[in-house]
């Protein structure tokens, strides 16, 4: 027998299964084993802190910590320890990740003996002993391999320095990026045209770049030479990329004295519009392209050094050299870094040829395969660590392997957080799924890499937008393929797409909103109109083809004297705002008023390119101004073009009586004929209590302003009450006009917008009921868990079988009713998301209902079940199993539970008129007469249960499975006489 104590410590998270472990160890005959067991990882690490032991059993799922973080928190604690995985999930690929990690073995615990535990117990612990002597022979080999690090220091600068050049570039990217989108809202050609150069070379680098740079330069901007050259000796440049038509042309070298490129070269940049040969007639390559315009611009490194020239050419005269400016200009600065970064990527080829001979050099003393491993190893960290450029590798599984600085930077994870997530963590819910097809591809090499955007979420909440590109490093199993991925963060630019696209969006709406509101038309610096909108063709009853280059001679009344117009084009083009009225006639000789406003739009030299003229058309009020100023003759002709209005408008005179009234305003209060109400006082619409307000608060205010405007409720002749929304508006010598409306609709309106807010906080109310339930049903179980798992740790050697069998069986309980209701919220959140599965089958009911029974046999021991099945054989139906089941079930224990000791219950099945009948019956408690209305709500429970457990879910459920089946479910109840509940199915056969 063996002697040496092997210190074992033991993490469970259930306390039964532990004890069985524990049995086991001290049982063995071969071994003495002394063990120290926790229910958490907390304790267990606390515990190691302090103390040593040989060998660590854990289960991987604990109540503080979930799958393999908790294998690596006990590496990070004791990394020198040994630790076998004990789990109650056989899942090969994460067993094999567990192992990957350092685990010893993982073990599935129903499948685990004696004698197989102890084994792996000591294999274990010998395994850990040879891996560290492993190590520390390995450590021996990486103080030679360090040897190394000051021979990679050059190329660390080197890397840094370019790392530097690519911020620069990527800042001055960004900037012109930002002038080019504050270009975008004057000219949309010359968003398209950036787009189609973006999109031509965004995707390549090097020297596919300049291709796709001047055959998309030519193209885009319609000419016919695209040309980069970089500058190698004093006078010669030698051609990059070189397109004619589009097509790309064999590179040349040429010289540059007394040509435009030297122009471009000495002065940044340079064009010559048209009749190119005649300005340098001594340029022979320029005649044989038989170039008639040019358009160059230097190209310059970062120290501001001419390094080559971009340059388009064309056989006709170059035009809009405004957009092209701006256009070369972005992609200049673009290709000068492609230029000086291929400079330094030569520079760091040759510092990378030395260093290879020094590697070699360095290899063949150190021989073994590897140092080598290594030292590229540690090369590509460097390399990987310095860019600015998010770079990761994971596994297949999405399990992080290296992470850089740069990617941890733009999440705001630490590496050691990021080395034990996956990147489904990070990824936005919507996005997780999108690339699961390309990196399958990618893994069976059916493609090289792949491209996509996605959005990431940052340990803040906010989210990431970002570019990957994915590669696959293959190993010599398909489980050791890693893939690699390079991140772009691209949210800054995301957020100025929004924006942009909010303030078009705003843009669009308030054009929307002026067009419904008024009057617009735009016209040129020559009064010649280029817009105008439906409420201009309508009321001058033109179309618009009519008044397109035209000018507003033709809406001229020639009521206006000429001042008025000279006044109003100075003003005008001066760049200053006119404001007036005029008048106006239609196209068929009617005159019309407006309220007219024109506003200039200015250029960068304050100077007007066109005209805005916002109007409102006054004619109404001028008709209403002009009629009552006039007799009261003139006043009954000039009011009938306000007759046909559909807001009520009446007129009273000073003492407050109806001198002229509309048939709207009639019809609004009830009434027929004018004279009904001419003569009286407005006295007769309202109670005591407006007609205090109206002497009060609002006739003092409209003396004082002219003007008032609110909501008055009056009655109509037939006695029934409205809200009136009344402007009043007091004109002096005459009285006082009124225009009226009903908005009883837009009053209701809003009191069902209250209702809503009422039932959101219903609602809100059923989420508290909810967590007060679910905190009291979850207590009582988990306390007897606690309380019978901890007599069976402390005394389970001591207990006797039975009264261990006991507290078994009460765990079991406990977990029996805690998963019941979990399945029951379930079902509850599936019924309210319309997620609630309904699979109905052919379905045997006598036999369903008999087995049924049999399961709930132990619920009626108090009682007495009498049950009545018609008919009693080979009835098959199409109902959903397990719906009917939960039916039966929840109101056949209802009636157990809500029944006294002794009584009866009844369950009758039936068949009738194509519907199958479940009656149960009990003589319980029965149900308040209050509580019937809301029976069958979540959560609601009876004002008489008294203590009686439960969870208010039962009939919720069970209204939800019967509406599952279209049927219905009906109740009669009486109090302390008992309850009836009928359900009702149509009978479906297939």
């Amino acid at each position: 027998m063996d002697t040496e104590i092997i210190n074992v410590l033991l993490i469970e998270n259930n306390p039964v299964q532990a004890l069985i472990f524990k049995q086991m160890l001290k049982r063995a005959k071969t071994g003495n084993f002394n063990i120290t067991y926790f229910q958490n990882l907390q304790l267990a690490i606390s515990f190691l802190t302090t103390q040593k032991c040989d060998i660590i059993l854990t289960d991987l799922f604990l109540s503080d910590s979930k799958g393999l973080n908790t294998l690596i928190r006990l590496q990070t604690v004791k990394p020198d320890v040994p630790i076998l995985i004990l789990t109650a999930f056989n899942d090969e690929k994460l067993a094999l990740e567990s192992v990957k990690k350092g685990a010893q073995d993982y073990l599935v615990k129903d499948k685990i003996t004696q004698d197989s535990l102890i084994r792996c117990l000591k294999y274990g612990i010998e395994r850990h002993k040879f891996t560290a002597l492993i190590e520390e022979k390995n450590y021996l080999l990486k103080q030679a391999n360090e040897k190394l690090q000051d021979q990679n220091q050059e190329l660390i600068l080197i890397n840094q320095k370019l790392a530097t050049v690519t911020n620069n570039l990527e800042k001055e990217v960004k900037q012109q990026n930002l002038n080019l989108e504050t270009a975008l809202g004057d000219c949309k050609n010359f968003e398209q045209t950036l787009e189609k150069l973006v999109a031509g070379t965004s995707s390549v680098i090097g020297d596919d770049f300049f291709a796709a740079l001047v055959v998309n330069l030519s193209s885009v901007l319609d000419v016919r030479y695209g040309l980069v050259s970089e500058l190698i000796d004093e006078d010669q440049l030698y051609t990059i990329a070189f397109s004619d038509h589009g097509q790309i042309q064999s590179n040349f070298s040429h010289g540059f004295k007394n040509t435009p490129c030297e122009q471009s070269m000495i002065l940044g940049q340079y064009y010559c519009l048209n009749e190119l040969n005649q300005k340098f007639p001594e340029h022979t390559q320029l005649v044989s392209l038989k170039a008639e315009s040019y358009y160059g611009i230097a190209l310059k490194d970062s120290a501001n050094q001419v390094i080559g020239n971009l340059c388009i050419l064309d056989d006709k005269p170059i035009k809009n050299i405004e957009q092209i400016e701006a256009i070369i200009k972005i992609f200049a600065t673009r290709g000068a870094a492609e230029i000086e970064r291929h400079r330094a990527k030569q520079k760091l080829q040759t510092l990378n040829e030395q260093l290879e001979i020094r590697v070699e050099e360095r290899t063949k003393e150190l021989k073994t395969s590897q140092e080598i491993l290594r030292e590229s190893e540690e090369l590509l960290r460097l390399t990987i660590e310095n860019t600015p450029i998010g770079i990761v590798t994971s596994l297949s599984t999405g399990t992080f392997k290296t992470v850089n600085s740069a990617f941890c930077q733009m999440l705001g994870y630490e590496k050691e957080e990021l080395l034990t997530m996956n990147f489904r963590e990070l990824t936005h819910p919507d996005d997780q799924e999108n690339s699961g097809q390309q990196i399958e591809e990618l893994i069976e090499n059916k493609i090289s890499q792949f491209t996509l955007e996605k959005r990431y979420i940052h340990k803040n909440g906010n989210l990431i937008y970002g570019i990957v590109r994915v590669g696959c490093i293959q190993g010599c199993e398909i489980n050791n393929t890693q893939l690699v991925a390079t991140v772009h963060d691209i949210t800054d630019r995301k957020q100025k797409e929004a924006e942009l696209h909010k303030s078009l969006k705003e843009l669009s709406d308030f054009k929307y909103a002026l067009d419904e509101a008024a009057i617009v038309t735009i016209t040129d610096v020559n009064g010649k109109i280029t817009y105008a909108n439906n409420k201009f063709c309508q009321i001058t009853k033109y179309e618009l083809n009519e008044v397109i280059g035209k000018k507003h001679q033709i809406i001229n009344s020639s009521y206006h004297n000429k001042e008025i117009f000279f006044d109003l084009w100075q003003t005008i083009t001066k760049g200053k705002i006119w404001r007036g009225e005029l008048k106006n006639r239609t196209k068929n000789g009617d005159f019309y008023w407006i309220d007219n406003t024109i506003v200039p739009f200015l250029d960068e030299e304050n100077k007007p390119v066109q005209y805005l003229s916002i109007s409102t058309d006054i004619t109404s009020r001028k008709e209403v101004e002009s009629a009552l100023y006039k007799s009261n003759k003139l006043l009954q002709q000039q009011l009938a073009a306000i007759e046909s209005a559909n807001d009520g408008i009446g007129i009273l005179n000073l003492e407050g009586e109806y001198i002229y009234i509309n048939n709207a305003h009639l019809a609004l209060f009830g009434y027929q004929k004018p004279e009904d109400l001419l003569g009286k006082t407005w006295h007769i619409f309202y109670d005591s209590s407006q007609i205090k307000r109206l002497q009060t608060e609002i006739l003092p205010l409209l003396y004082n302003q002219r003007k008032w405007r609110g909501e008055l409720v009056a009655h109509r002749k037939d006695g029934t009450n409205f809200t009136q929304e009344m402007s009043l508006t007091l004109i002096e010598k005459v009285g006082i006009v009124c225009v009226s409306q009903d908005i009883s609709d837009r009053k209701k309106a809003e009191e069902n917008i209250l209702k809503s807010l009422a039932k959101e906080k219903e609602l809100n109310q059923l989420k508290s009921r909810f967590v007060s339930m679910t905190s009291h049903e979850f207590r009582t179980p988990l306390s007897i868990i606690s309380s019978s798992a901890g007599i069976l740790e402390l005394y389970g050697d001591r207990l006797e079988s039975k009264k261990q069998e006991k507290h078994l069986k009460r765990i079991q309980t406990s977990v029996y009713n805690m998963t019941q209701l979990l399945e029951d919220i379930l079902i509850i959140n599936y019924s309210e998301t319309n997620n609630i599965e309904f699979n109905p089958i052919n379905l045997d009911l006598v036999t369903f209902c008999n087995e049924l029974l049999e399961d709930l046999e132990s619920n009626f021991i108090n009682h007495s079940l009498i049950s009545r099945i018609n008919p009693k054989h080979n009835f098959l139906v199409y109902l959903d199993q397990k719906l009917i089941r939960q039916i039966l079930t929840n109101l056949l224990s209802n009636a157990s539970k809500y029944s006294p000791i002794g009584s009866k219950i009844y369950f009758e099945v039936s068949q009738a008129k194509n519907m199958v009948i479940f009656k149960i019956q009990d003589e319980g408690i029965g149900i308040p007469l209050e509580d019937q209305p809301r029976l069958f709500e979540s959560f609601h429970r009876g004002l008489n249960v008294g203590n009686i457990q439960g969870t208010g879910l039962g009939l919720a459920i069970v209204k939800k499975c019967v509406q599952m089946h279209q049927g219905k479910i009906t109740f009669s109840s009486k109090i302390e006489k008992g309850t009836t509940f009928m359900v009702q199915i149509p009978l479906k056969y297939r």
